[in-house]
């Protein structure tokens, strides 16, 4: 009876309520199927972008655990599972659609975003570090083929001995090899290599980005021919690149200027001569003349206009200016540690040619012998140390026959 009477109070208090307008709430009926469903404007379902769904319990509890919010909990067969940091394995990563990928952590990443400032960004997690020891491989096969992707702070990389050999390569390295078949490819910012991993002095991990970087690319191809012969090829390239250009945008090879490069013109060069073997005690670098050709170029025009040395120097002055070496007869000469530096700037008052920011060249012609070496030097380059020119060809030149050498220094003055 007191069952009755609380379903008969139940029923009850329903009726009392009964007039009581519950609209769609309680879901609508149509062909014996109840839907709940918005009222107001209708909808086109196949014009919506689900891009937003929406998880009533977290998904850990769903997959992992078979966690049932309707069900009934019964722990009498079915033992009690602990919940676990979600955090302890990983994070969850989604492509571009928002698809689930994997779970796991983020070891290392190198992006490169162009063009945009701080487009080259390398992320390396202190897992990388201690878990991995500063190296991870992973690799698969199929049949003959097989293939692998390792990276590392120093990994012992060779293509060939006297192309690319070292014991602490930084980088990625992508390995192929098959029965006829083996390639290699290599990849590294050495402008700024990262040992350990890219946390902060705040102590968060955050990639370090650069804008101006010097990347290395190399490879290495080998195939069999036949049973006793085989054939290979091997490239190697160190380039600049400026991440605020496209990245196919200028030379694929020998790089791009750096942001700082391309925005100042060239001032100043320095051609600086040295004995080539200082301690042999034999004769160095010996200077007999020297000769500048620049060249500029008119941008509206397309116009080139060409001066020597006479033309851009102001009557009465000394242009370019020399430092070092010792007066012998005819010649200036640098023996052992002793260097000659011939300092050309643009900005000196005794240079009266044409405007630093419309020239695109310079040309040097020298008379130079015995045991030398030569080098360039500008305020445009990114090292501090002087870039060897060219070696000549033969060991030594006598002094009773000088050689004419060239040198060329582009400024790339661009509009």
């Amino acid at each position: 009876m007191k069952t009755v009477i609380v379903v008969g109070i139940l029923f009850g208090v329903v009726a009392a309520h009964g007039q009581e307008d519950y609209r769609n709430r309680l879901g609508v009926q149509r062909g014996g199927a109840v839907s709940f469903e918005p009222t107001g404007p209708g909808v086109v379902f196949g014009a919506l972008d689900p891009a937003i769904k929406k998880w009533y319990v977290p998904q850990e509890l769903y997959t992992d655990y078979g966690w049932r919010q309707w069900e009934y909990s019964n722990y009498a067969r079915d033992t009690y599972e602990r919940y676990v940091n979600t955090t302890r394995e990983g994070d969850y990563f989604y492509d571009v659609y928002g698809n689930f990928t994997t779970h796991g952590w983020l070891i290392y990443d190198w992006r490169q975003d162009q063009p945009q400032p701080l487009g080259s960004g390398i992320f390396q997690s202190t897992r990388f570090n201690t878990w991995f020891n500063a190296v991870t491989i992973s690799g698969d096969s199929q049949g003959q083929y097989n293939y692998s992707i390792t990276v590392g702070d120093r990994i012992r990389t060779t293509l060939t001995p006297m192309t690319f050999s070292k014991p602490d390569f930084n980088g990625v390295q992508i390995d192929f090899a098959s029965d006829k078949y083996a390639a290699t490819i290599l990849a590294s910012r050495i402008s700024e290599p990262i040992r350990g991993s890219s946390q902060g002095t705040g102590g968060s991990t955050e990639p370090i980005t650069q804008t101006n970087t010097t990347s290395m690319f190399g490879g290495r191809a080998t195939f069999q021919v036949g049973d006793f012969i085989t054939l290979g090829t091997t490239l190697i390239d160190a380039r600049n690149a400026n991440s605020t250009l496209d990245l196919f945008d200028g030379d694929m090879v020998a790089g791009s200027l750096t942001a700082g490069q391309s925005t100042t013109p060239l001032t100043a060069i320095a051609v600086i001569l040295s004995d080539d073997s200082p301690a042999d005690g034999e004769g160095g670098a010996a200077l007999f003349s020297h000769e500048v050709r620049i060249v500029s170029r008119d941008f509206d025009t397309g116009k080139e206009t060409s001066f020597s040395l006479q033309q851009v120097v102001r009557p009465g002055s000394e242009w370019p200016v020399i430092f070092g070496g010792f007066r012998r007869p005819g010649f200036l000469a640098a023996d052992g540690p002793e260097r000659i530096i011939v300092n050309y700037d643009f900005n000196d008052p005794a240079y009266i040619g044409p405007d630093p920011t419309t020239i695109v060249g310079v040309d040097f012609d020298y008379v130079v012998a015995n045991d030398f070496k030569i080098e360039l030097w500008s305020d445009r380059q990114t090292g501090q140390r002087a870039v060897p020119a060219a070696r000549w060809a033969g060991e030594v030149i006598d002094n009773s026959k000088p050689a004419f050498v060239v040198l060329s220094q582009l400024a790339r003055a661009t509009r």
